[in-house]
């Protein structure tokens, strides 16, 4: 039986998602700029989530599969939240998922259900705060090679 996504399932994510964008302290004008690009970014990012998992949803046969799907979506955002969130508080991007970690945005990097494990692959880009041209982490997929029901697969989200 495919299991369908309700669009009460999808408002309730982005309103989860624009809430944790409201609980950010005030910042400097720059770092507002700044954190308004990253609000965007991350509403595009979790909108994108979500209509990925409407694919998905397609070929589910067990509601098991949906619920992983939700965590997956739940825990890239939850990553994707702390690197912003980290980008906001030290003007830079974190090098990698572990400095999420040791600087306490992240208790843990959370496993990915689908894996089964804390093997994310983090999403390299150019860090719009350095005058050195440095990089970092911009946003993570997941480490799954499964294929959704476009052909695509799950780490290309």
């Amino acid at each position: 039986m495919t299991q369908a996504i309700s669009p009460a399932a999808a408002g309730f994510a982005t309103e989860l998602a624009e809430l944790l964008i409201q609980t950010e302290s005030a910042q400097s004008d720059s770092a507002n700029l700044q954190r308004d690009a990253a609000r965007k970014d991350f509403l595009e990012n979790a909108q994108h989530q979500i209509d990925a998992l409407h694919e998905a949803a397609d070929d589910v046969r067990s509601g098991a599969f949906v619920s992983a799907a939700f965590t997956v979506a739940g825990a890239a955002c939850s990553i994707a939240s702390a690197v912003d969130q980290y980008a906001a508080d030290k003007q830079k991007l974190p090098g990698g998922l572990e400095d999420l970690v040791s600087e306490k945005y992240l208790r843990e990097i959370p496993n990915d259900p689908i894996t089964g494990k804390p093997d994310w692959v983090p999403v390299p880009g150019d860090d719009p705060n350095s005058t050195t041209g440095e990089s970092g982490v911009v946003d993570v997929h997941s480490a799954a090679e499964e294929a959704s029901s476009d052909g695509s697969t799950y780490s290309s989200w």
